[in-house]
């Protein structure tokens, strides 16, 4: 009898599911709308994650329509302290052989599988994860308005700059300055209702891609912020090695769209001094759900 397994990664944007055999090959994909169960509720994230299982396995059109999964693995957001809701809802139906965890646990098992090393997420927020002995090891992570290193800390600082500029606290910061106004759509100052407004992490954080270009530009004052930035996730990845007791030769997957841009890519290769060893995520989060789902379900990877 053939063996197939589900994973799912979803935040508060989208939800994205695949569906694998035994070897590991994807067979099918899904995406619905968003699954934060902190922001929209367990029923409706449940909901989201159904319909991107339900796509998933409608297009992998070599399984029966009364296949039934072995096992699945949801990796989203609130899955840490709204699981058990989750959990129920879900198990009763798709299968009782179903486990749900935070979206971090999708990269973690993504990057590393059951090896000990360490995952660096830096995107719009930043986190760093140490897996050693079956352990795992958290170093930041705790939101938006505490953690550096990530798009929104990096537009932040940015405006911050610019404000300082205004105030004549601080040097013209003009390439900053032209870019920051370009990313918003008008000066800061008077736009404080949408900095302030439904959604600041996002509005804000919108601002970042600004940051890079003004650094392409010459900004030396752009230059200053995502260096400072880019020293934090460093400072992120020795502080997880030295809770999870990781020393030289241990691997640093990379994940998140910030630590992908050639700037802190760059910086971030000075791992290398400290007896790191850098690598890019290759394995989608989804995929690394599913895989995980296989360990727990059918036989480990």
């Amino acid at each position: 009898m053939s063996a197939y397994f589900a994973g799912v990664d979803g935040g508060g944007t989208s939800t994205k599911a695949v569906v694998i055999d035994k070897f590991g090959t994807i067979l099918g994909r899904g995406k619905s709308g968003p699954s934060n169960a902190n922001d929209i509720g367990a029923k409706a994230a449940a909901d989201a994650v159904l319909s991107a299982v339900s796509e998933a396995m409608k297009q992998a059109s070599n399984i029966s329509k009364d296949a039934l999964l072995q096992g699945v693995f949801c990796g989203i957001g609130g899955g840490l302290n709204r699981g058990a809701e989750l959990q129920a809802i879900l198990q009763s139906s798709l299968t009782e052989h179903l486990a749900v965890g935070s979206d971090a646990e999708n990269l973690i098992f993504a990057g590393l599988g059951l090896e000990d090393g360490i995952v660096l997420i830096s995107g719009t927020g930043s986190s760093c994860f140490a897996q050693a002995g079956g352990r795992v090891y958290q170093a930041g992570g705790w939101g938006w308005l505490f953690d550096g290193g990530c798009g929104f800390e990096i537009a932040r600082t940015a405006i911050e700059r610019v404000f300082e500029a205004r105030d004549g606290r601080a040097l013209d910061c003009p390439i900053l300055h032209k870019c920051i106004f370009e990313a918003l759509g008008g000066e800061p100052w008077e736009l404080l209702s949408e900095i302030y407004g439904e959604n600041p992490r996002k509005y804000i954080a919108s601002a970042a891609p600004a940051v890079f270009r003004a650094a392409d530009l010459g900004s030396a004052e752009a230059e200053l912020i995502i260096e400072k930035n880019a020293d934090y996730l460093i400072n992120l990845v020795s502080a997880a090695a030295k809770a999870a007791g990781l020393g030289s030769g241990t691997k640093v997957i990379l994940s998140g769209g910030v630590a992908g841009e050639p700037r802190i890519k760059n910086r971030l290769e000075s791992l290398r001094q400290l007896g790191f060893i850098p690598e890019t995520l290759t394995i989608s989060p989804e995929l690394g759900a599913a895989l995980k789902a296989k360990a727990l379900f059918g036989g480990r990877t």
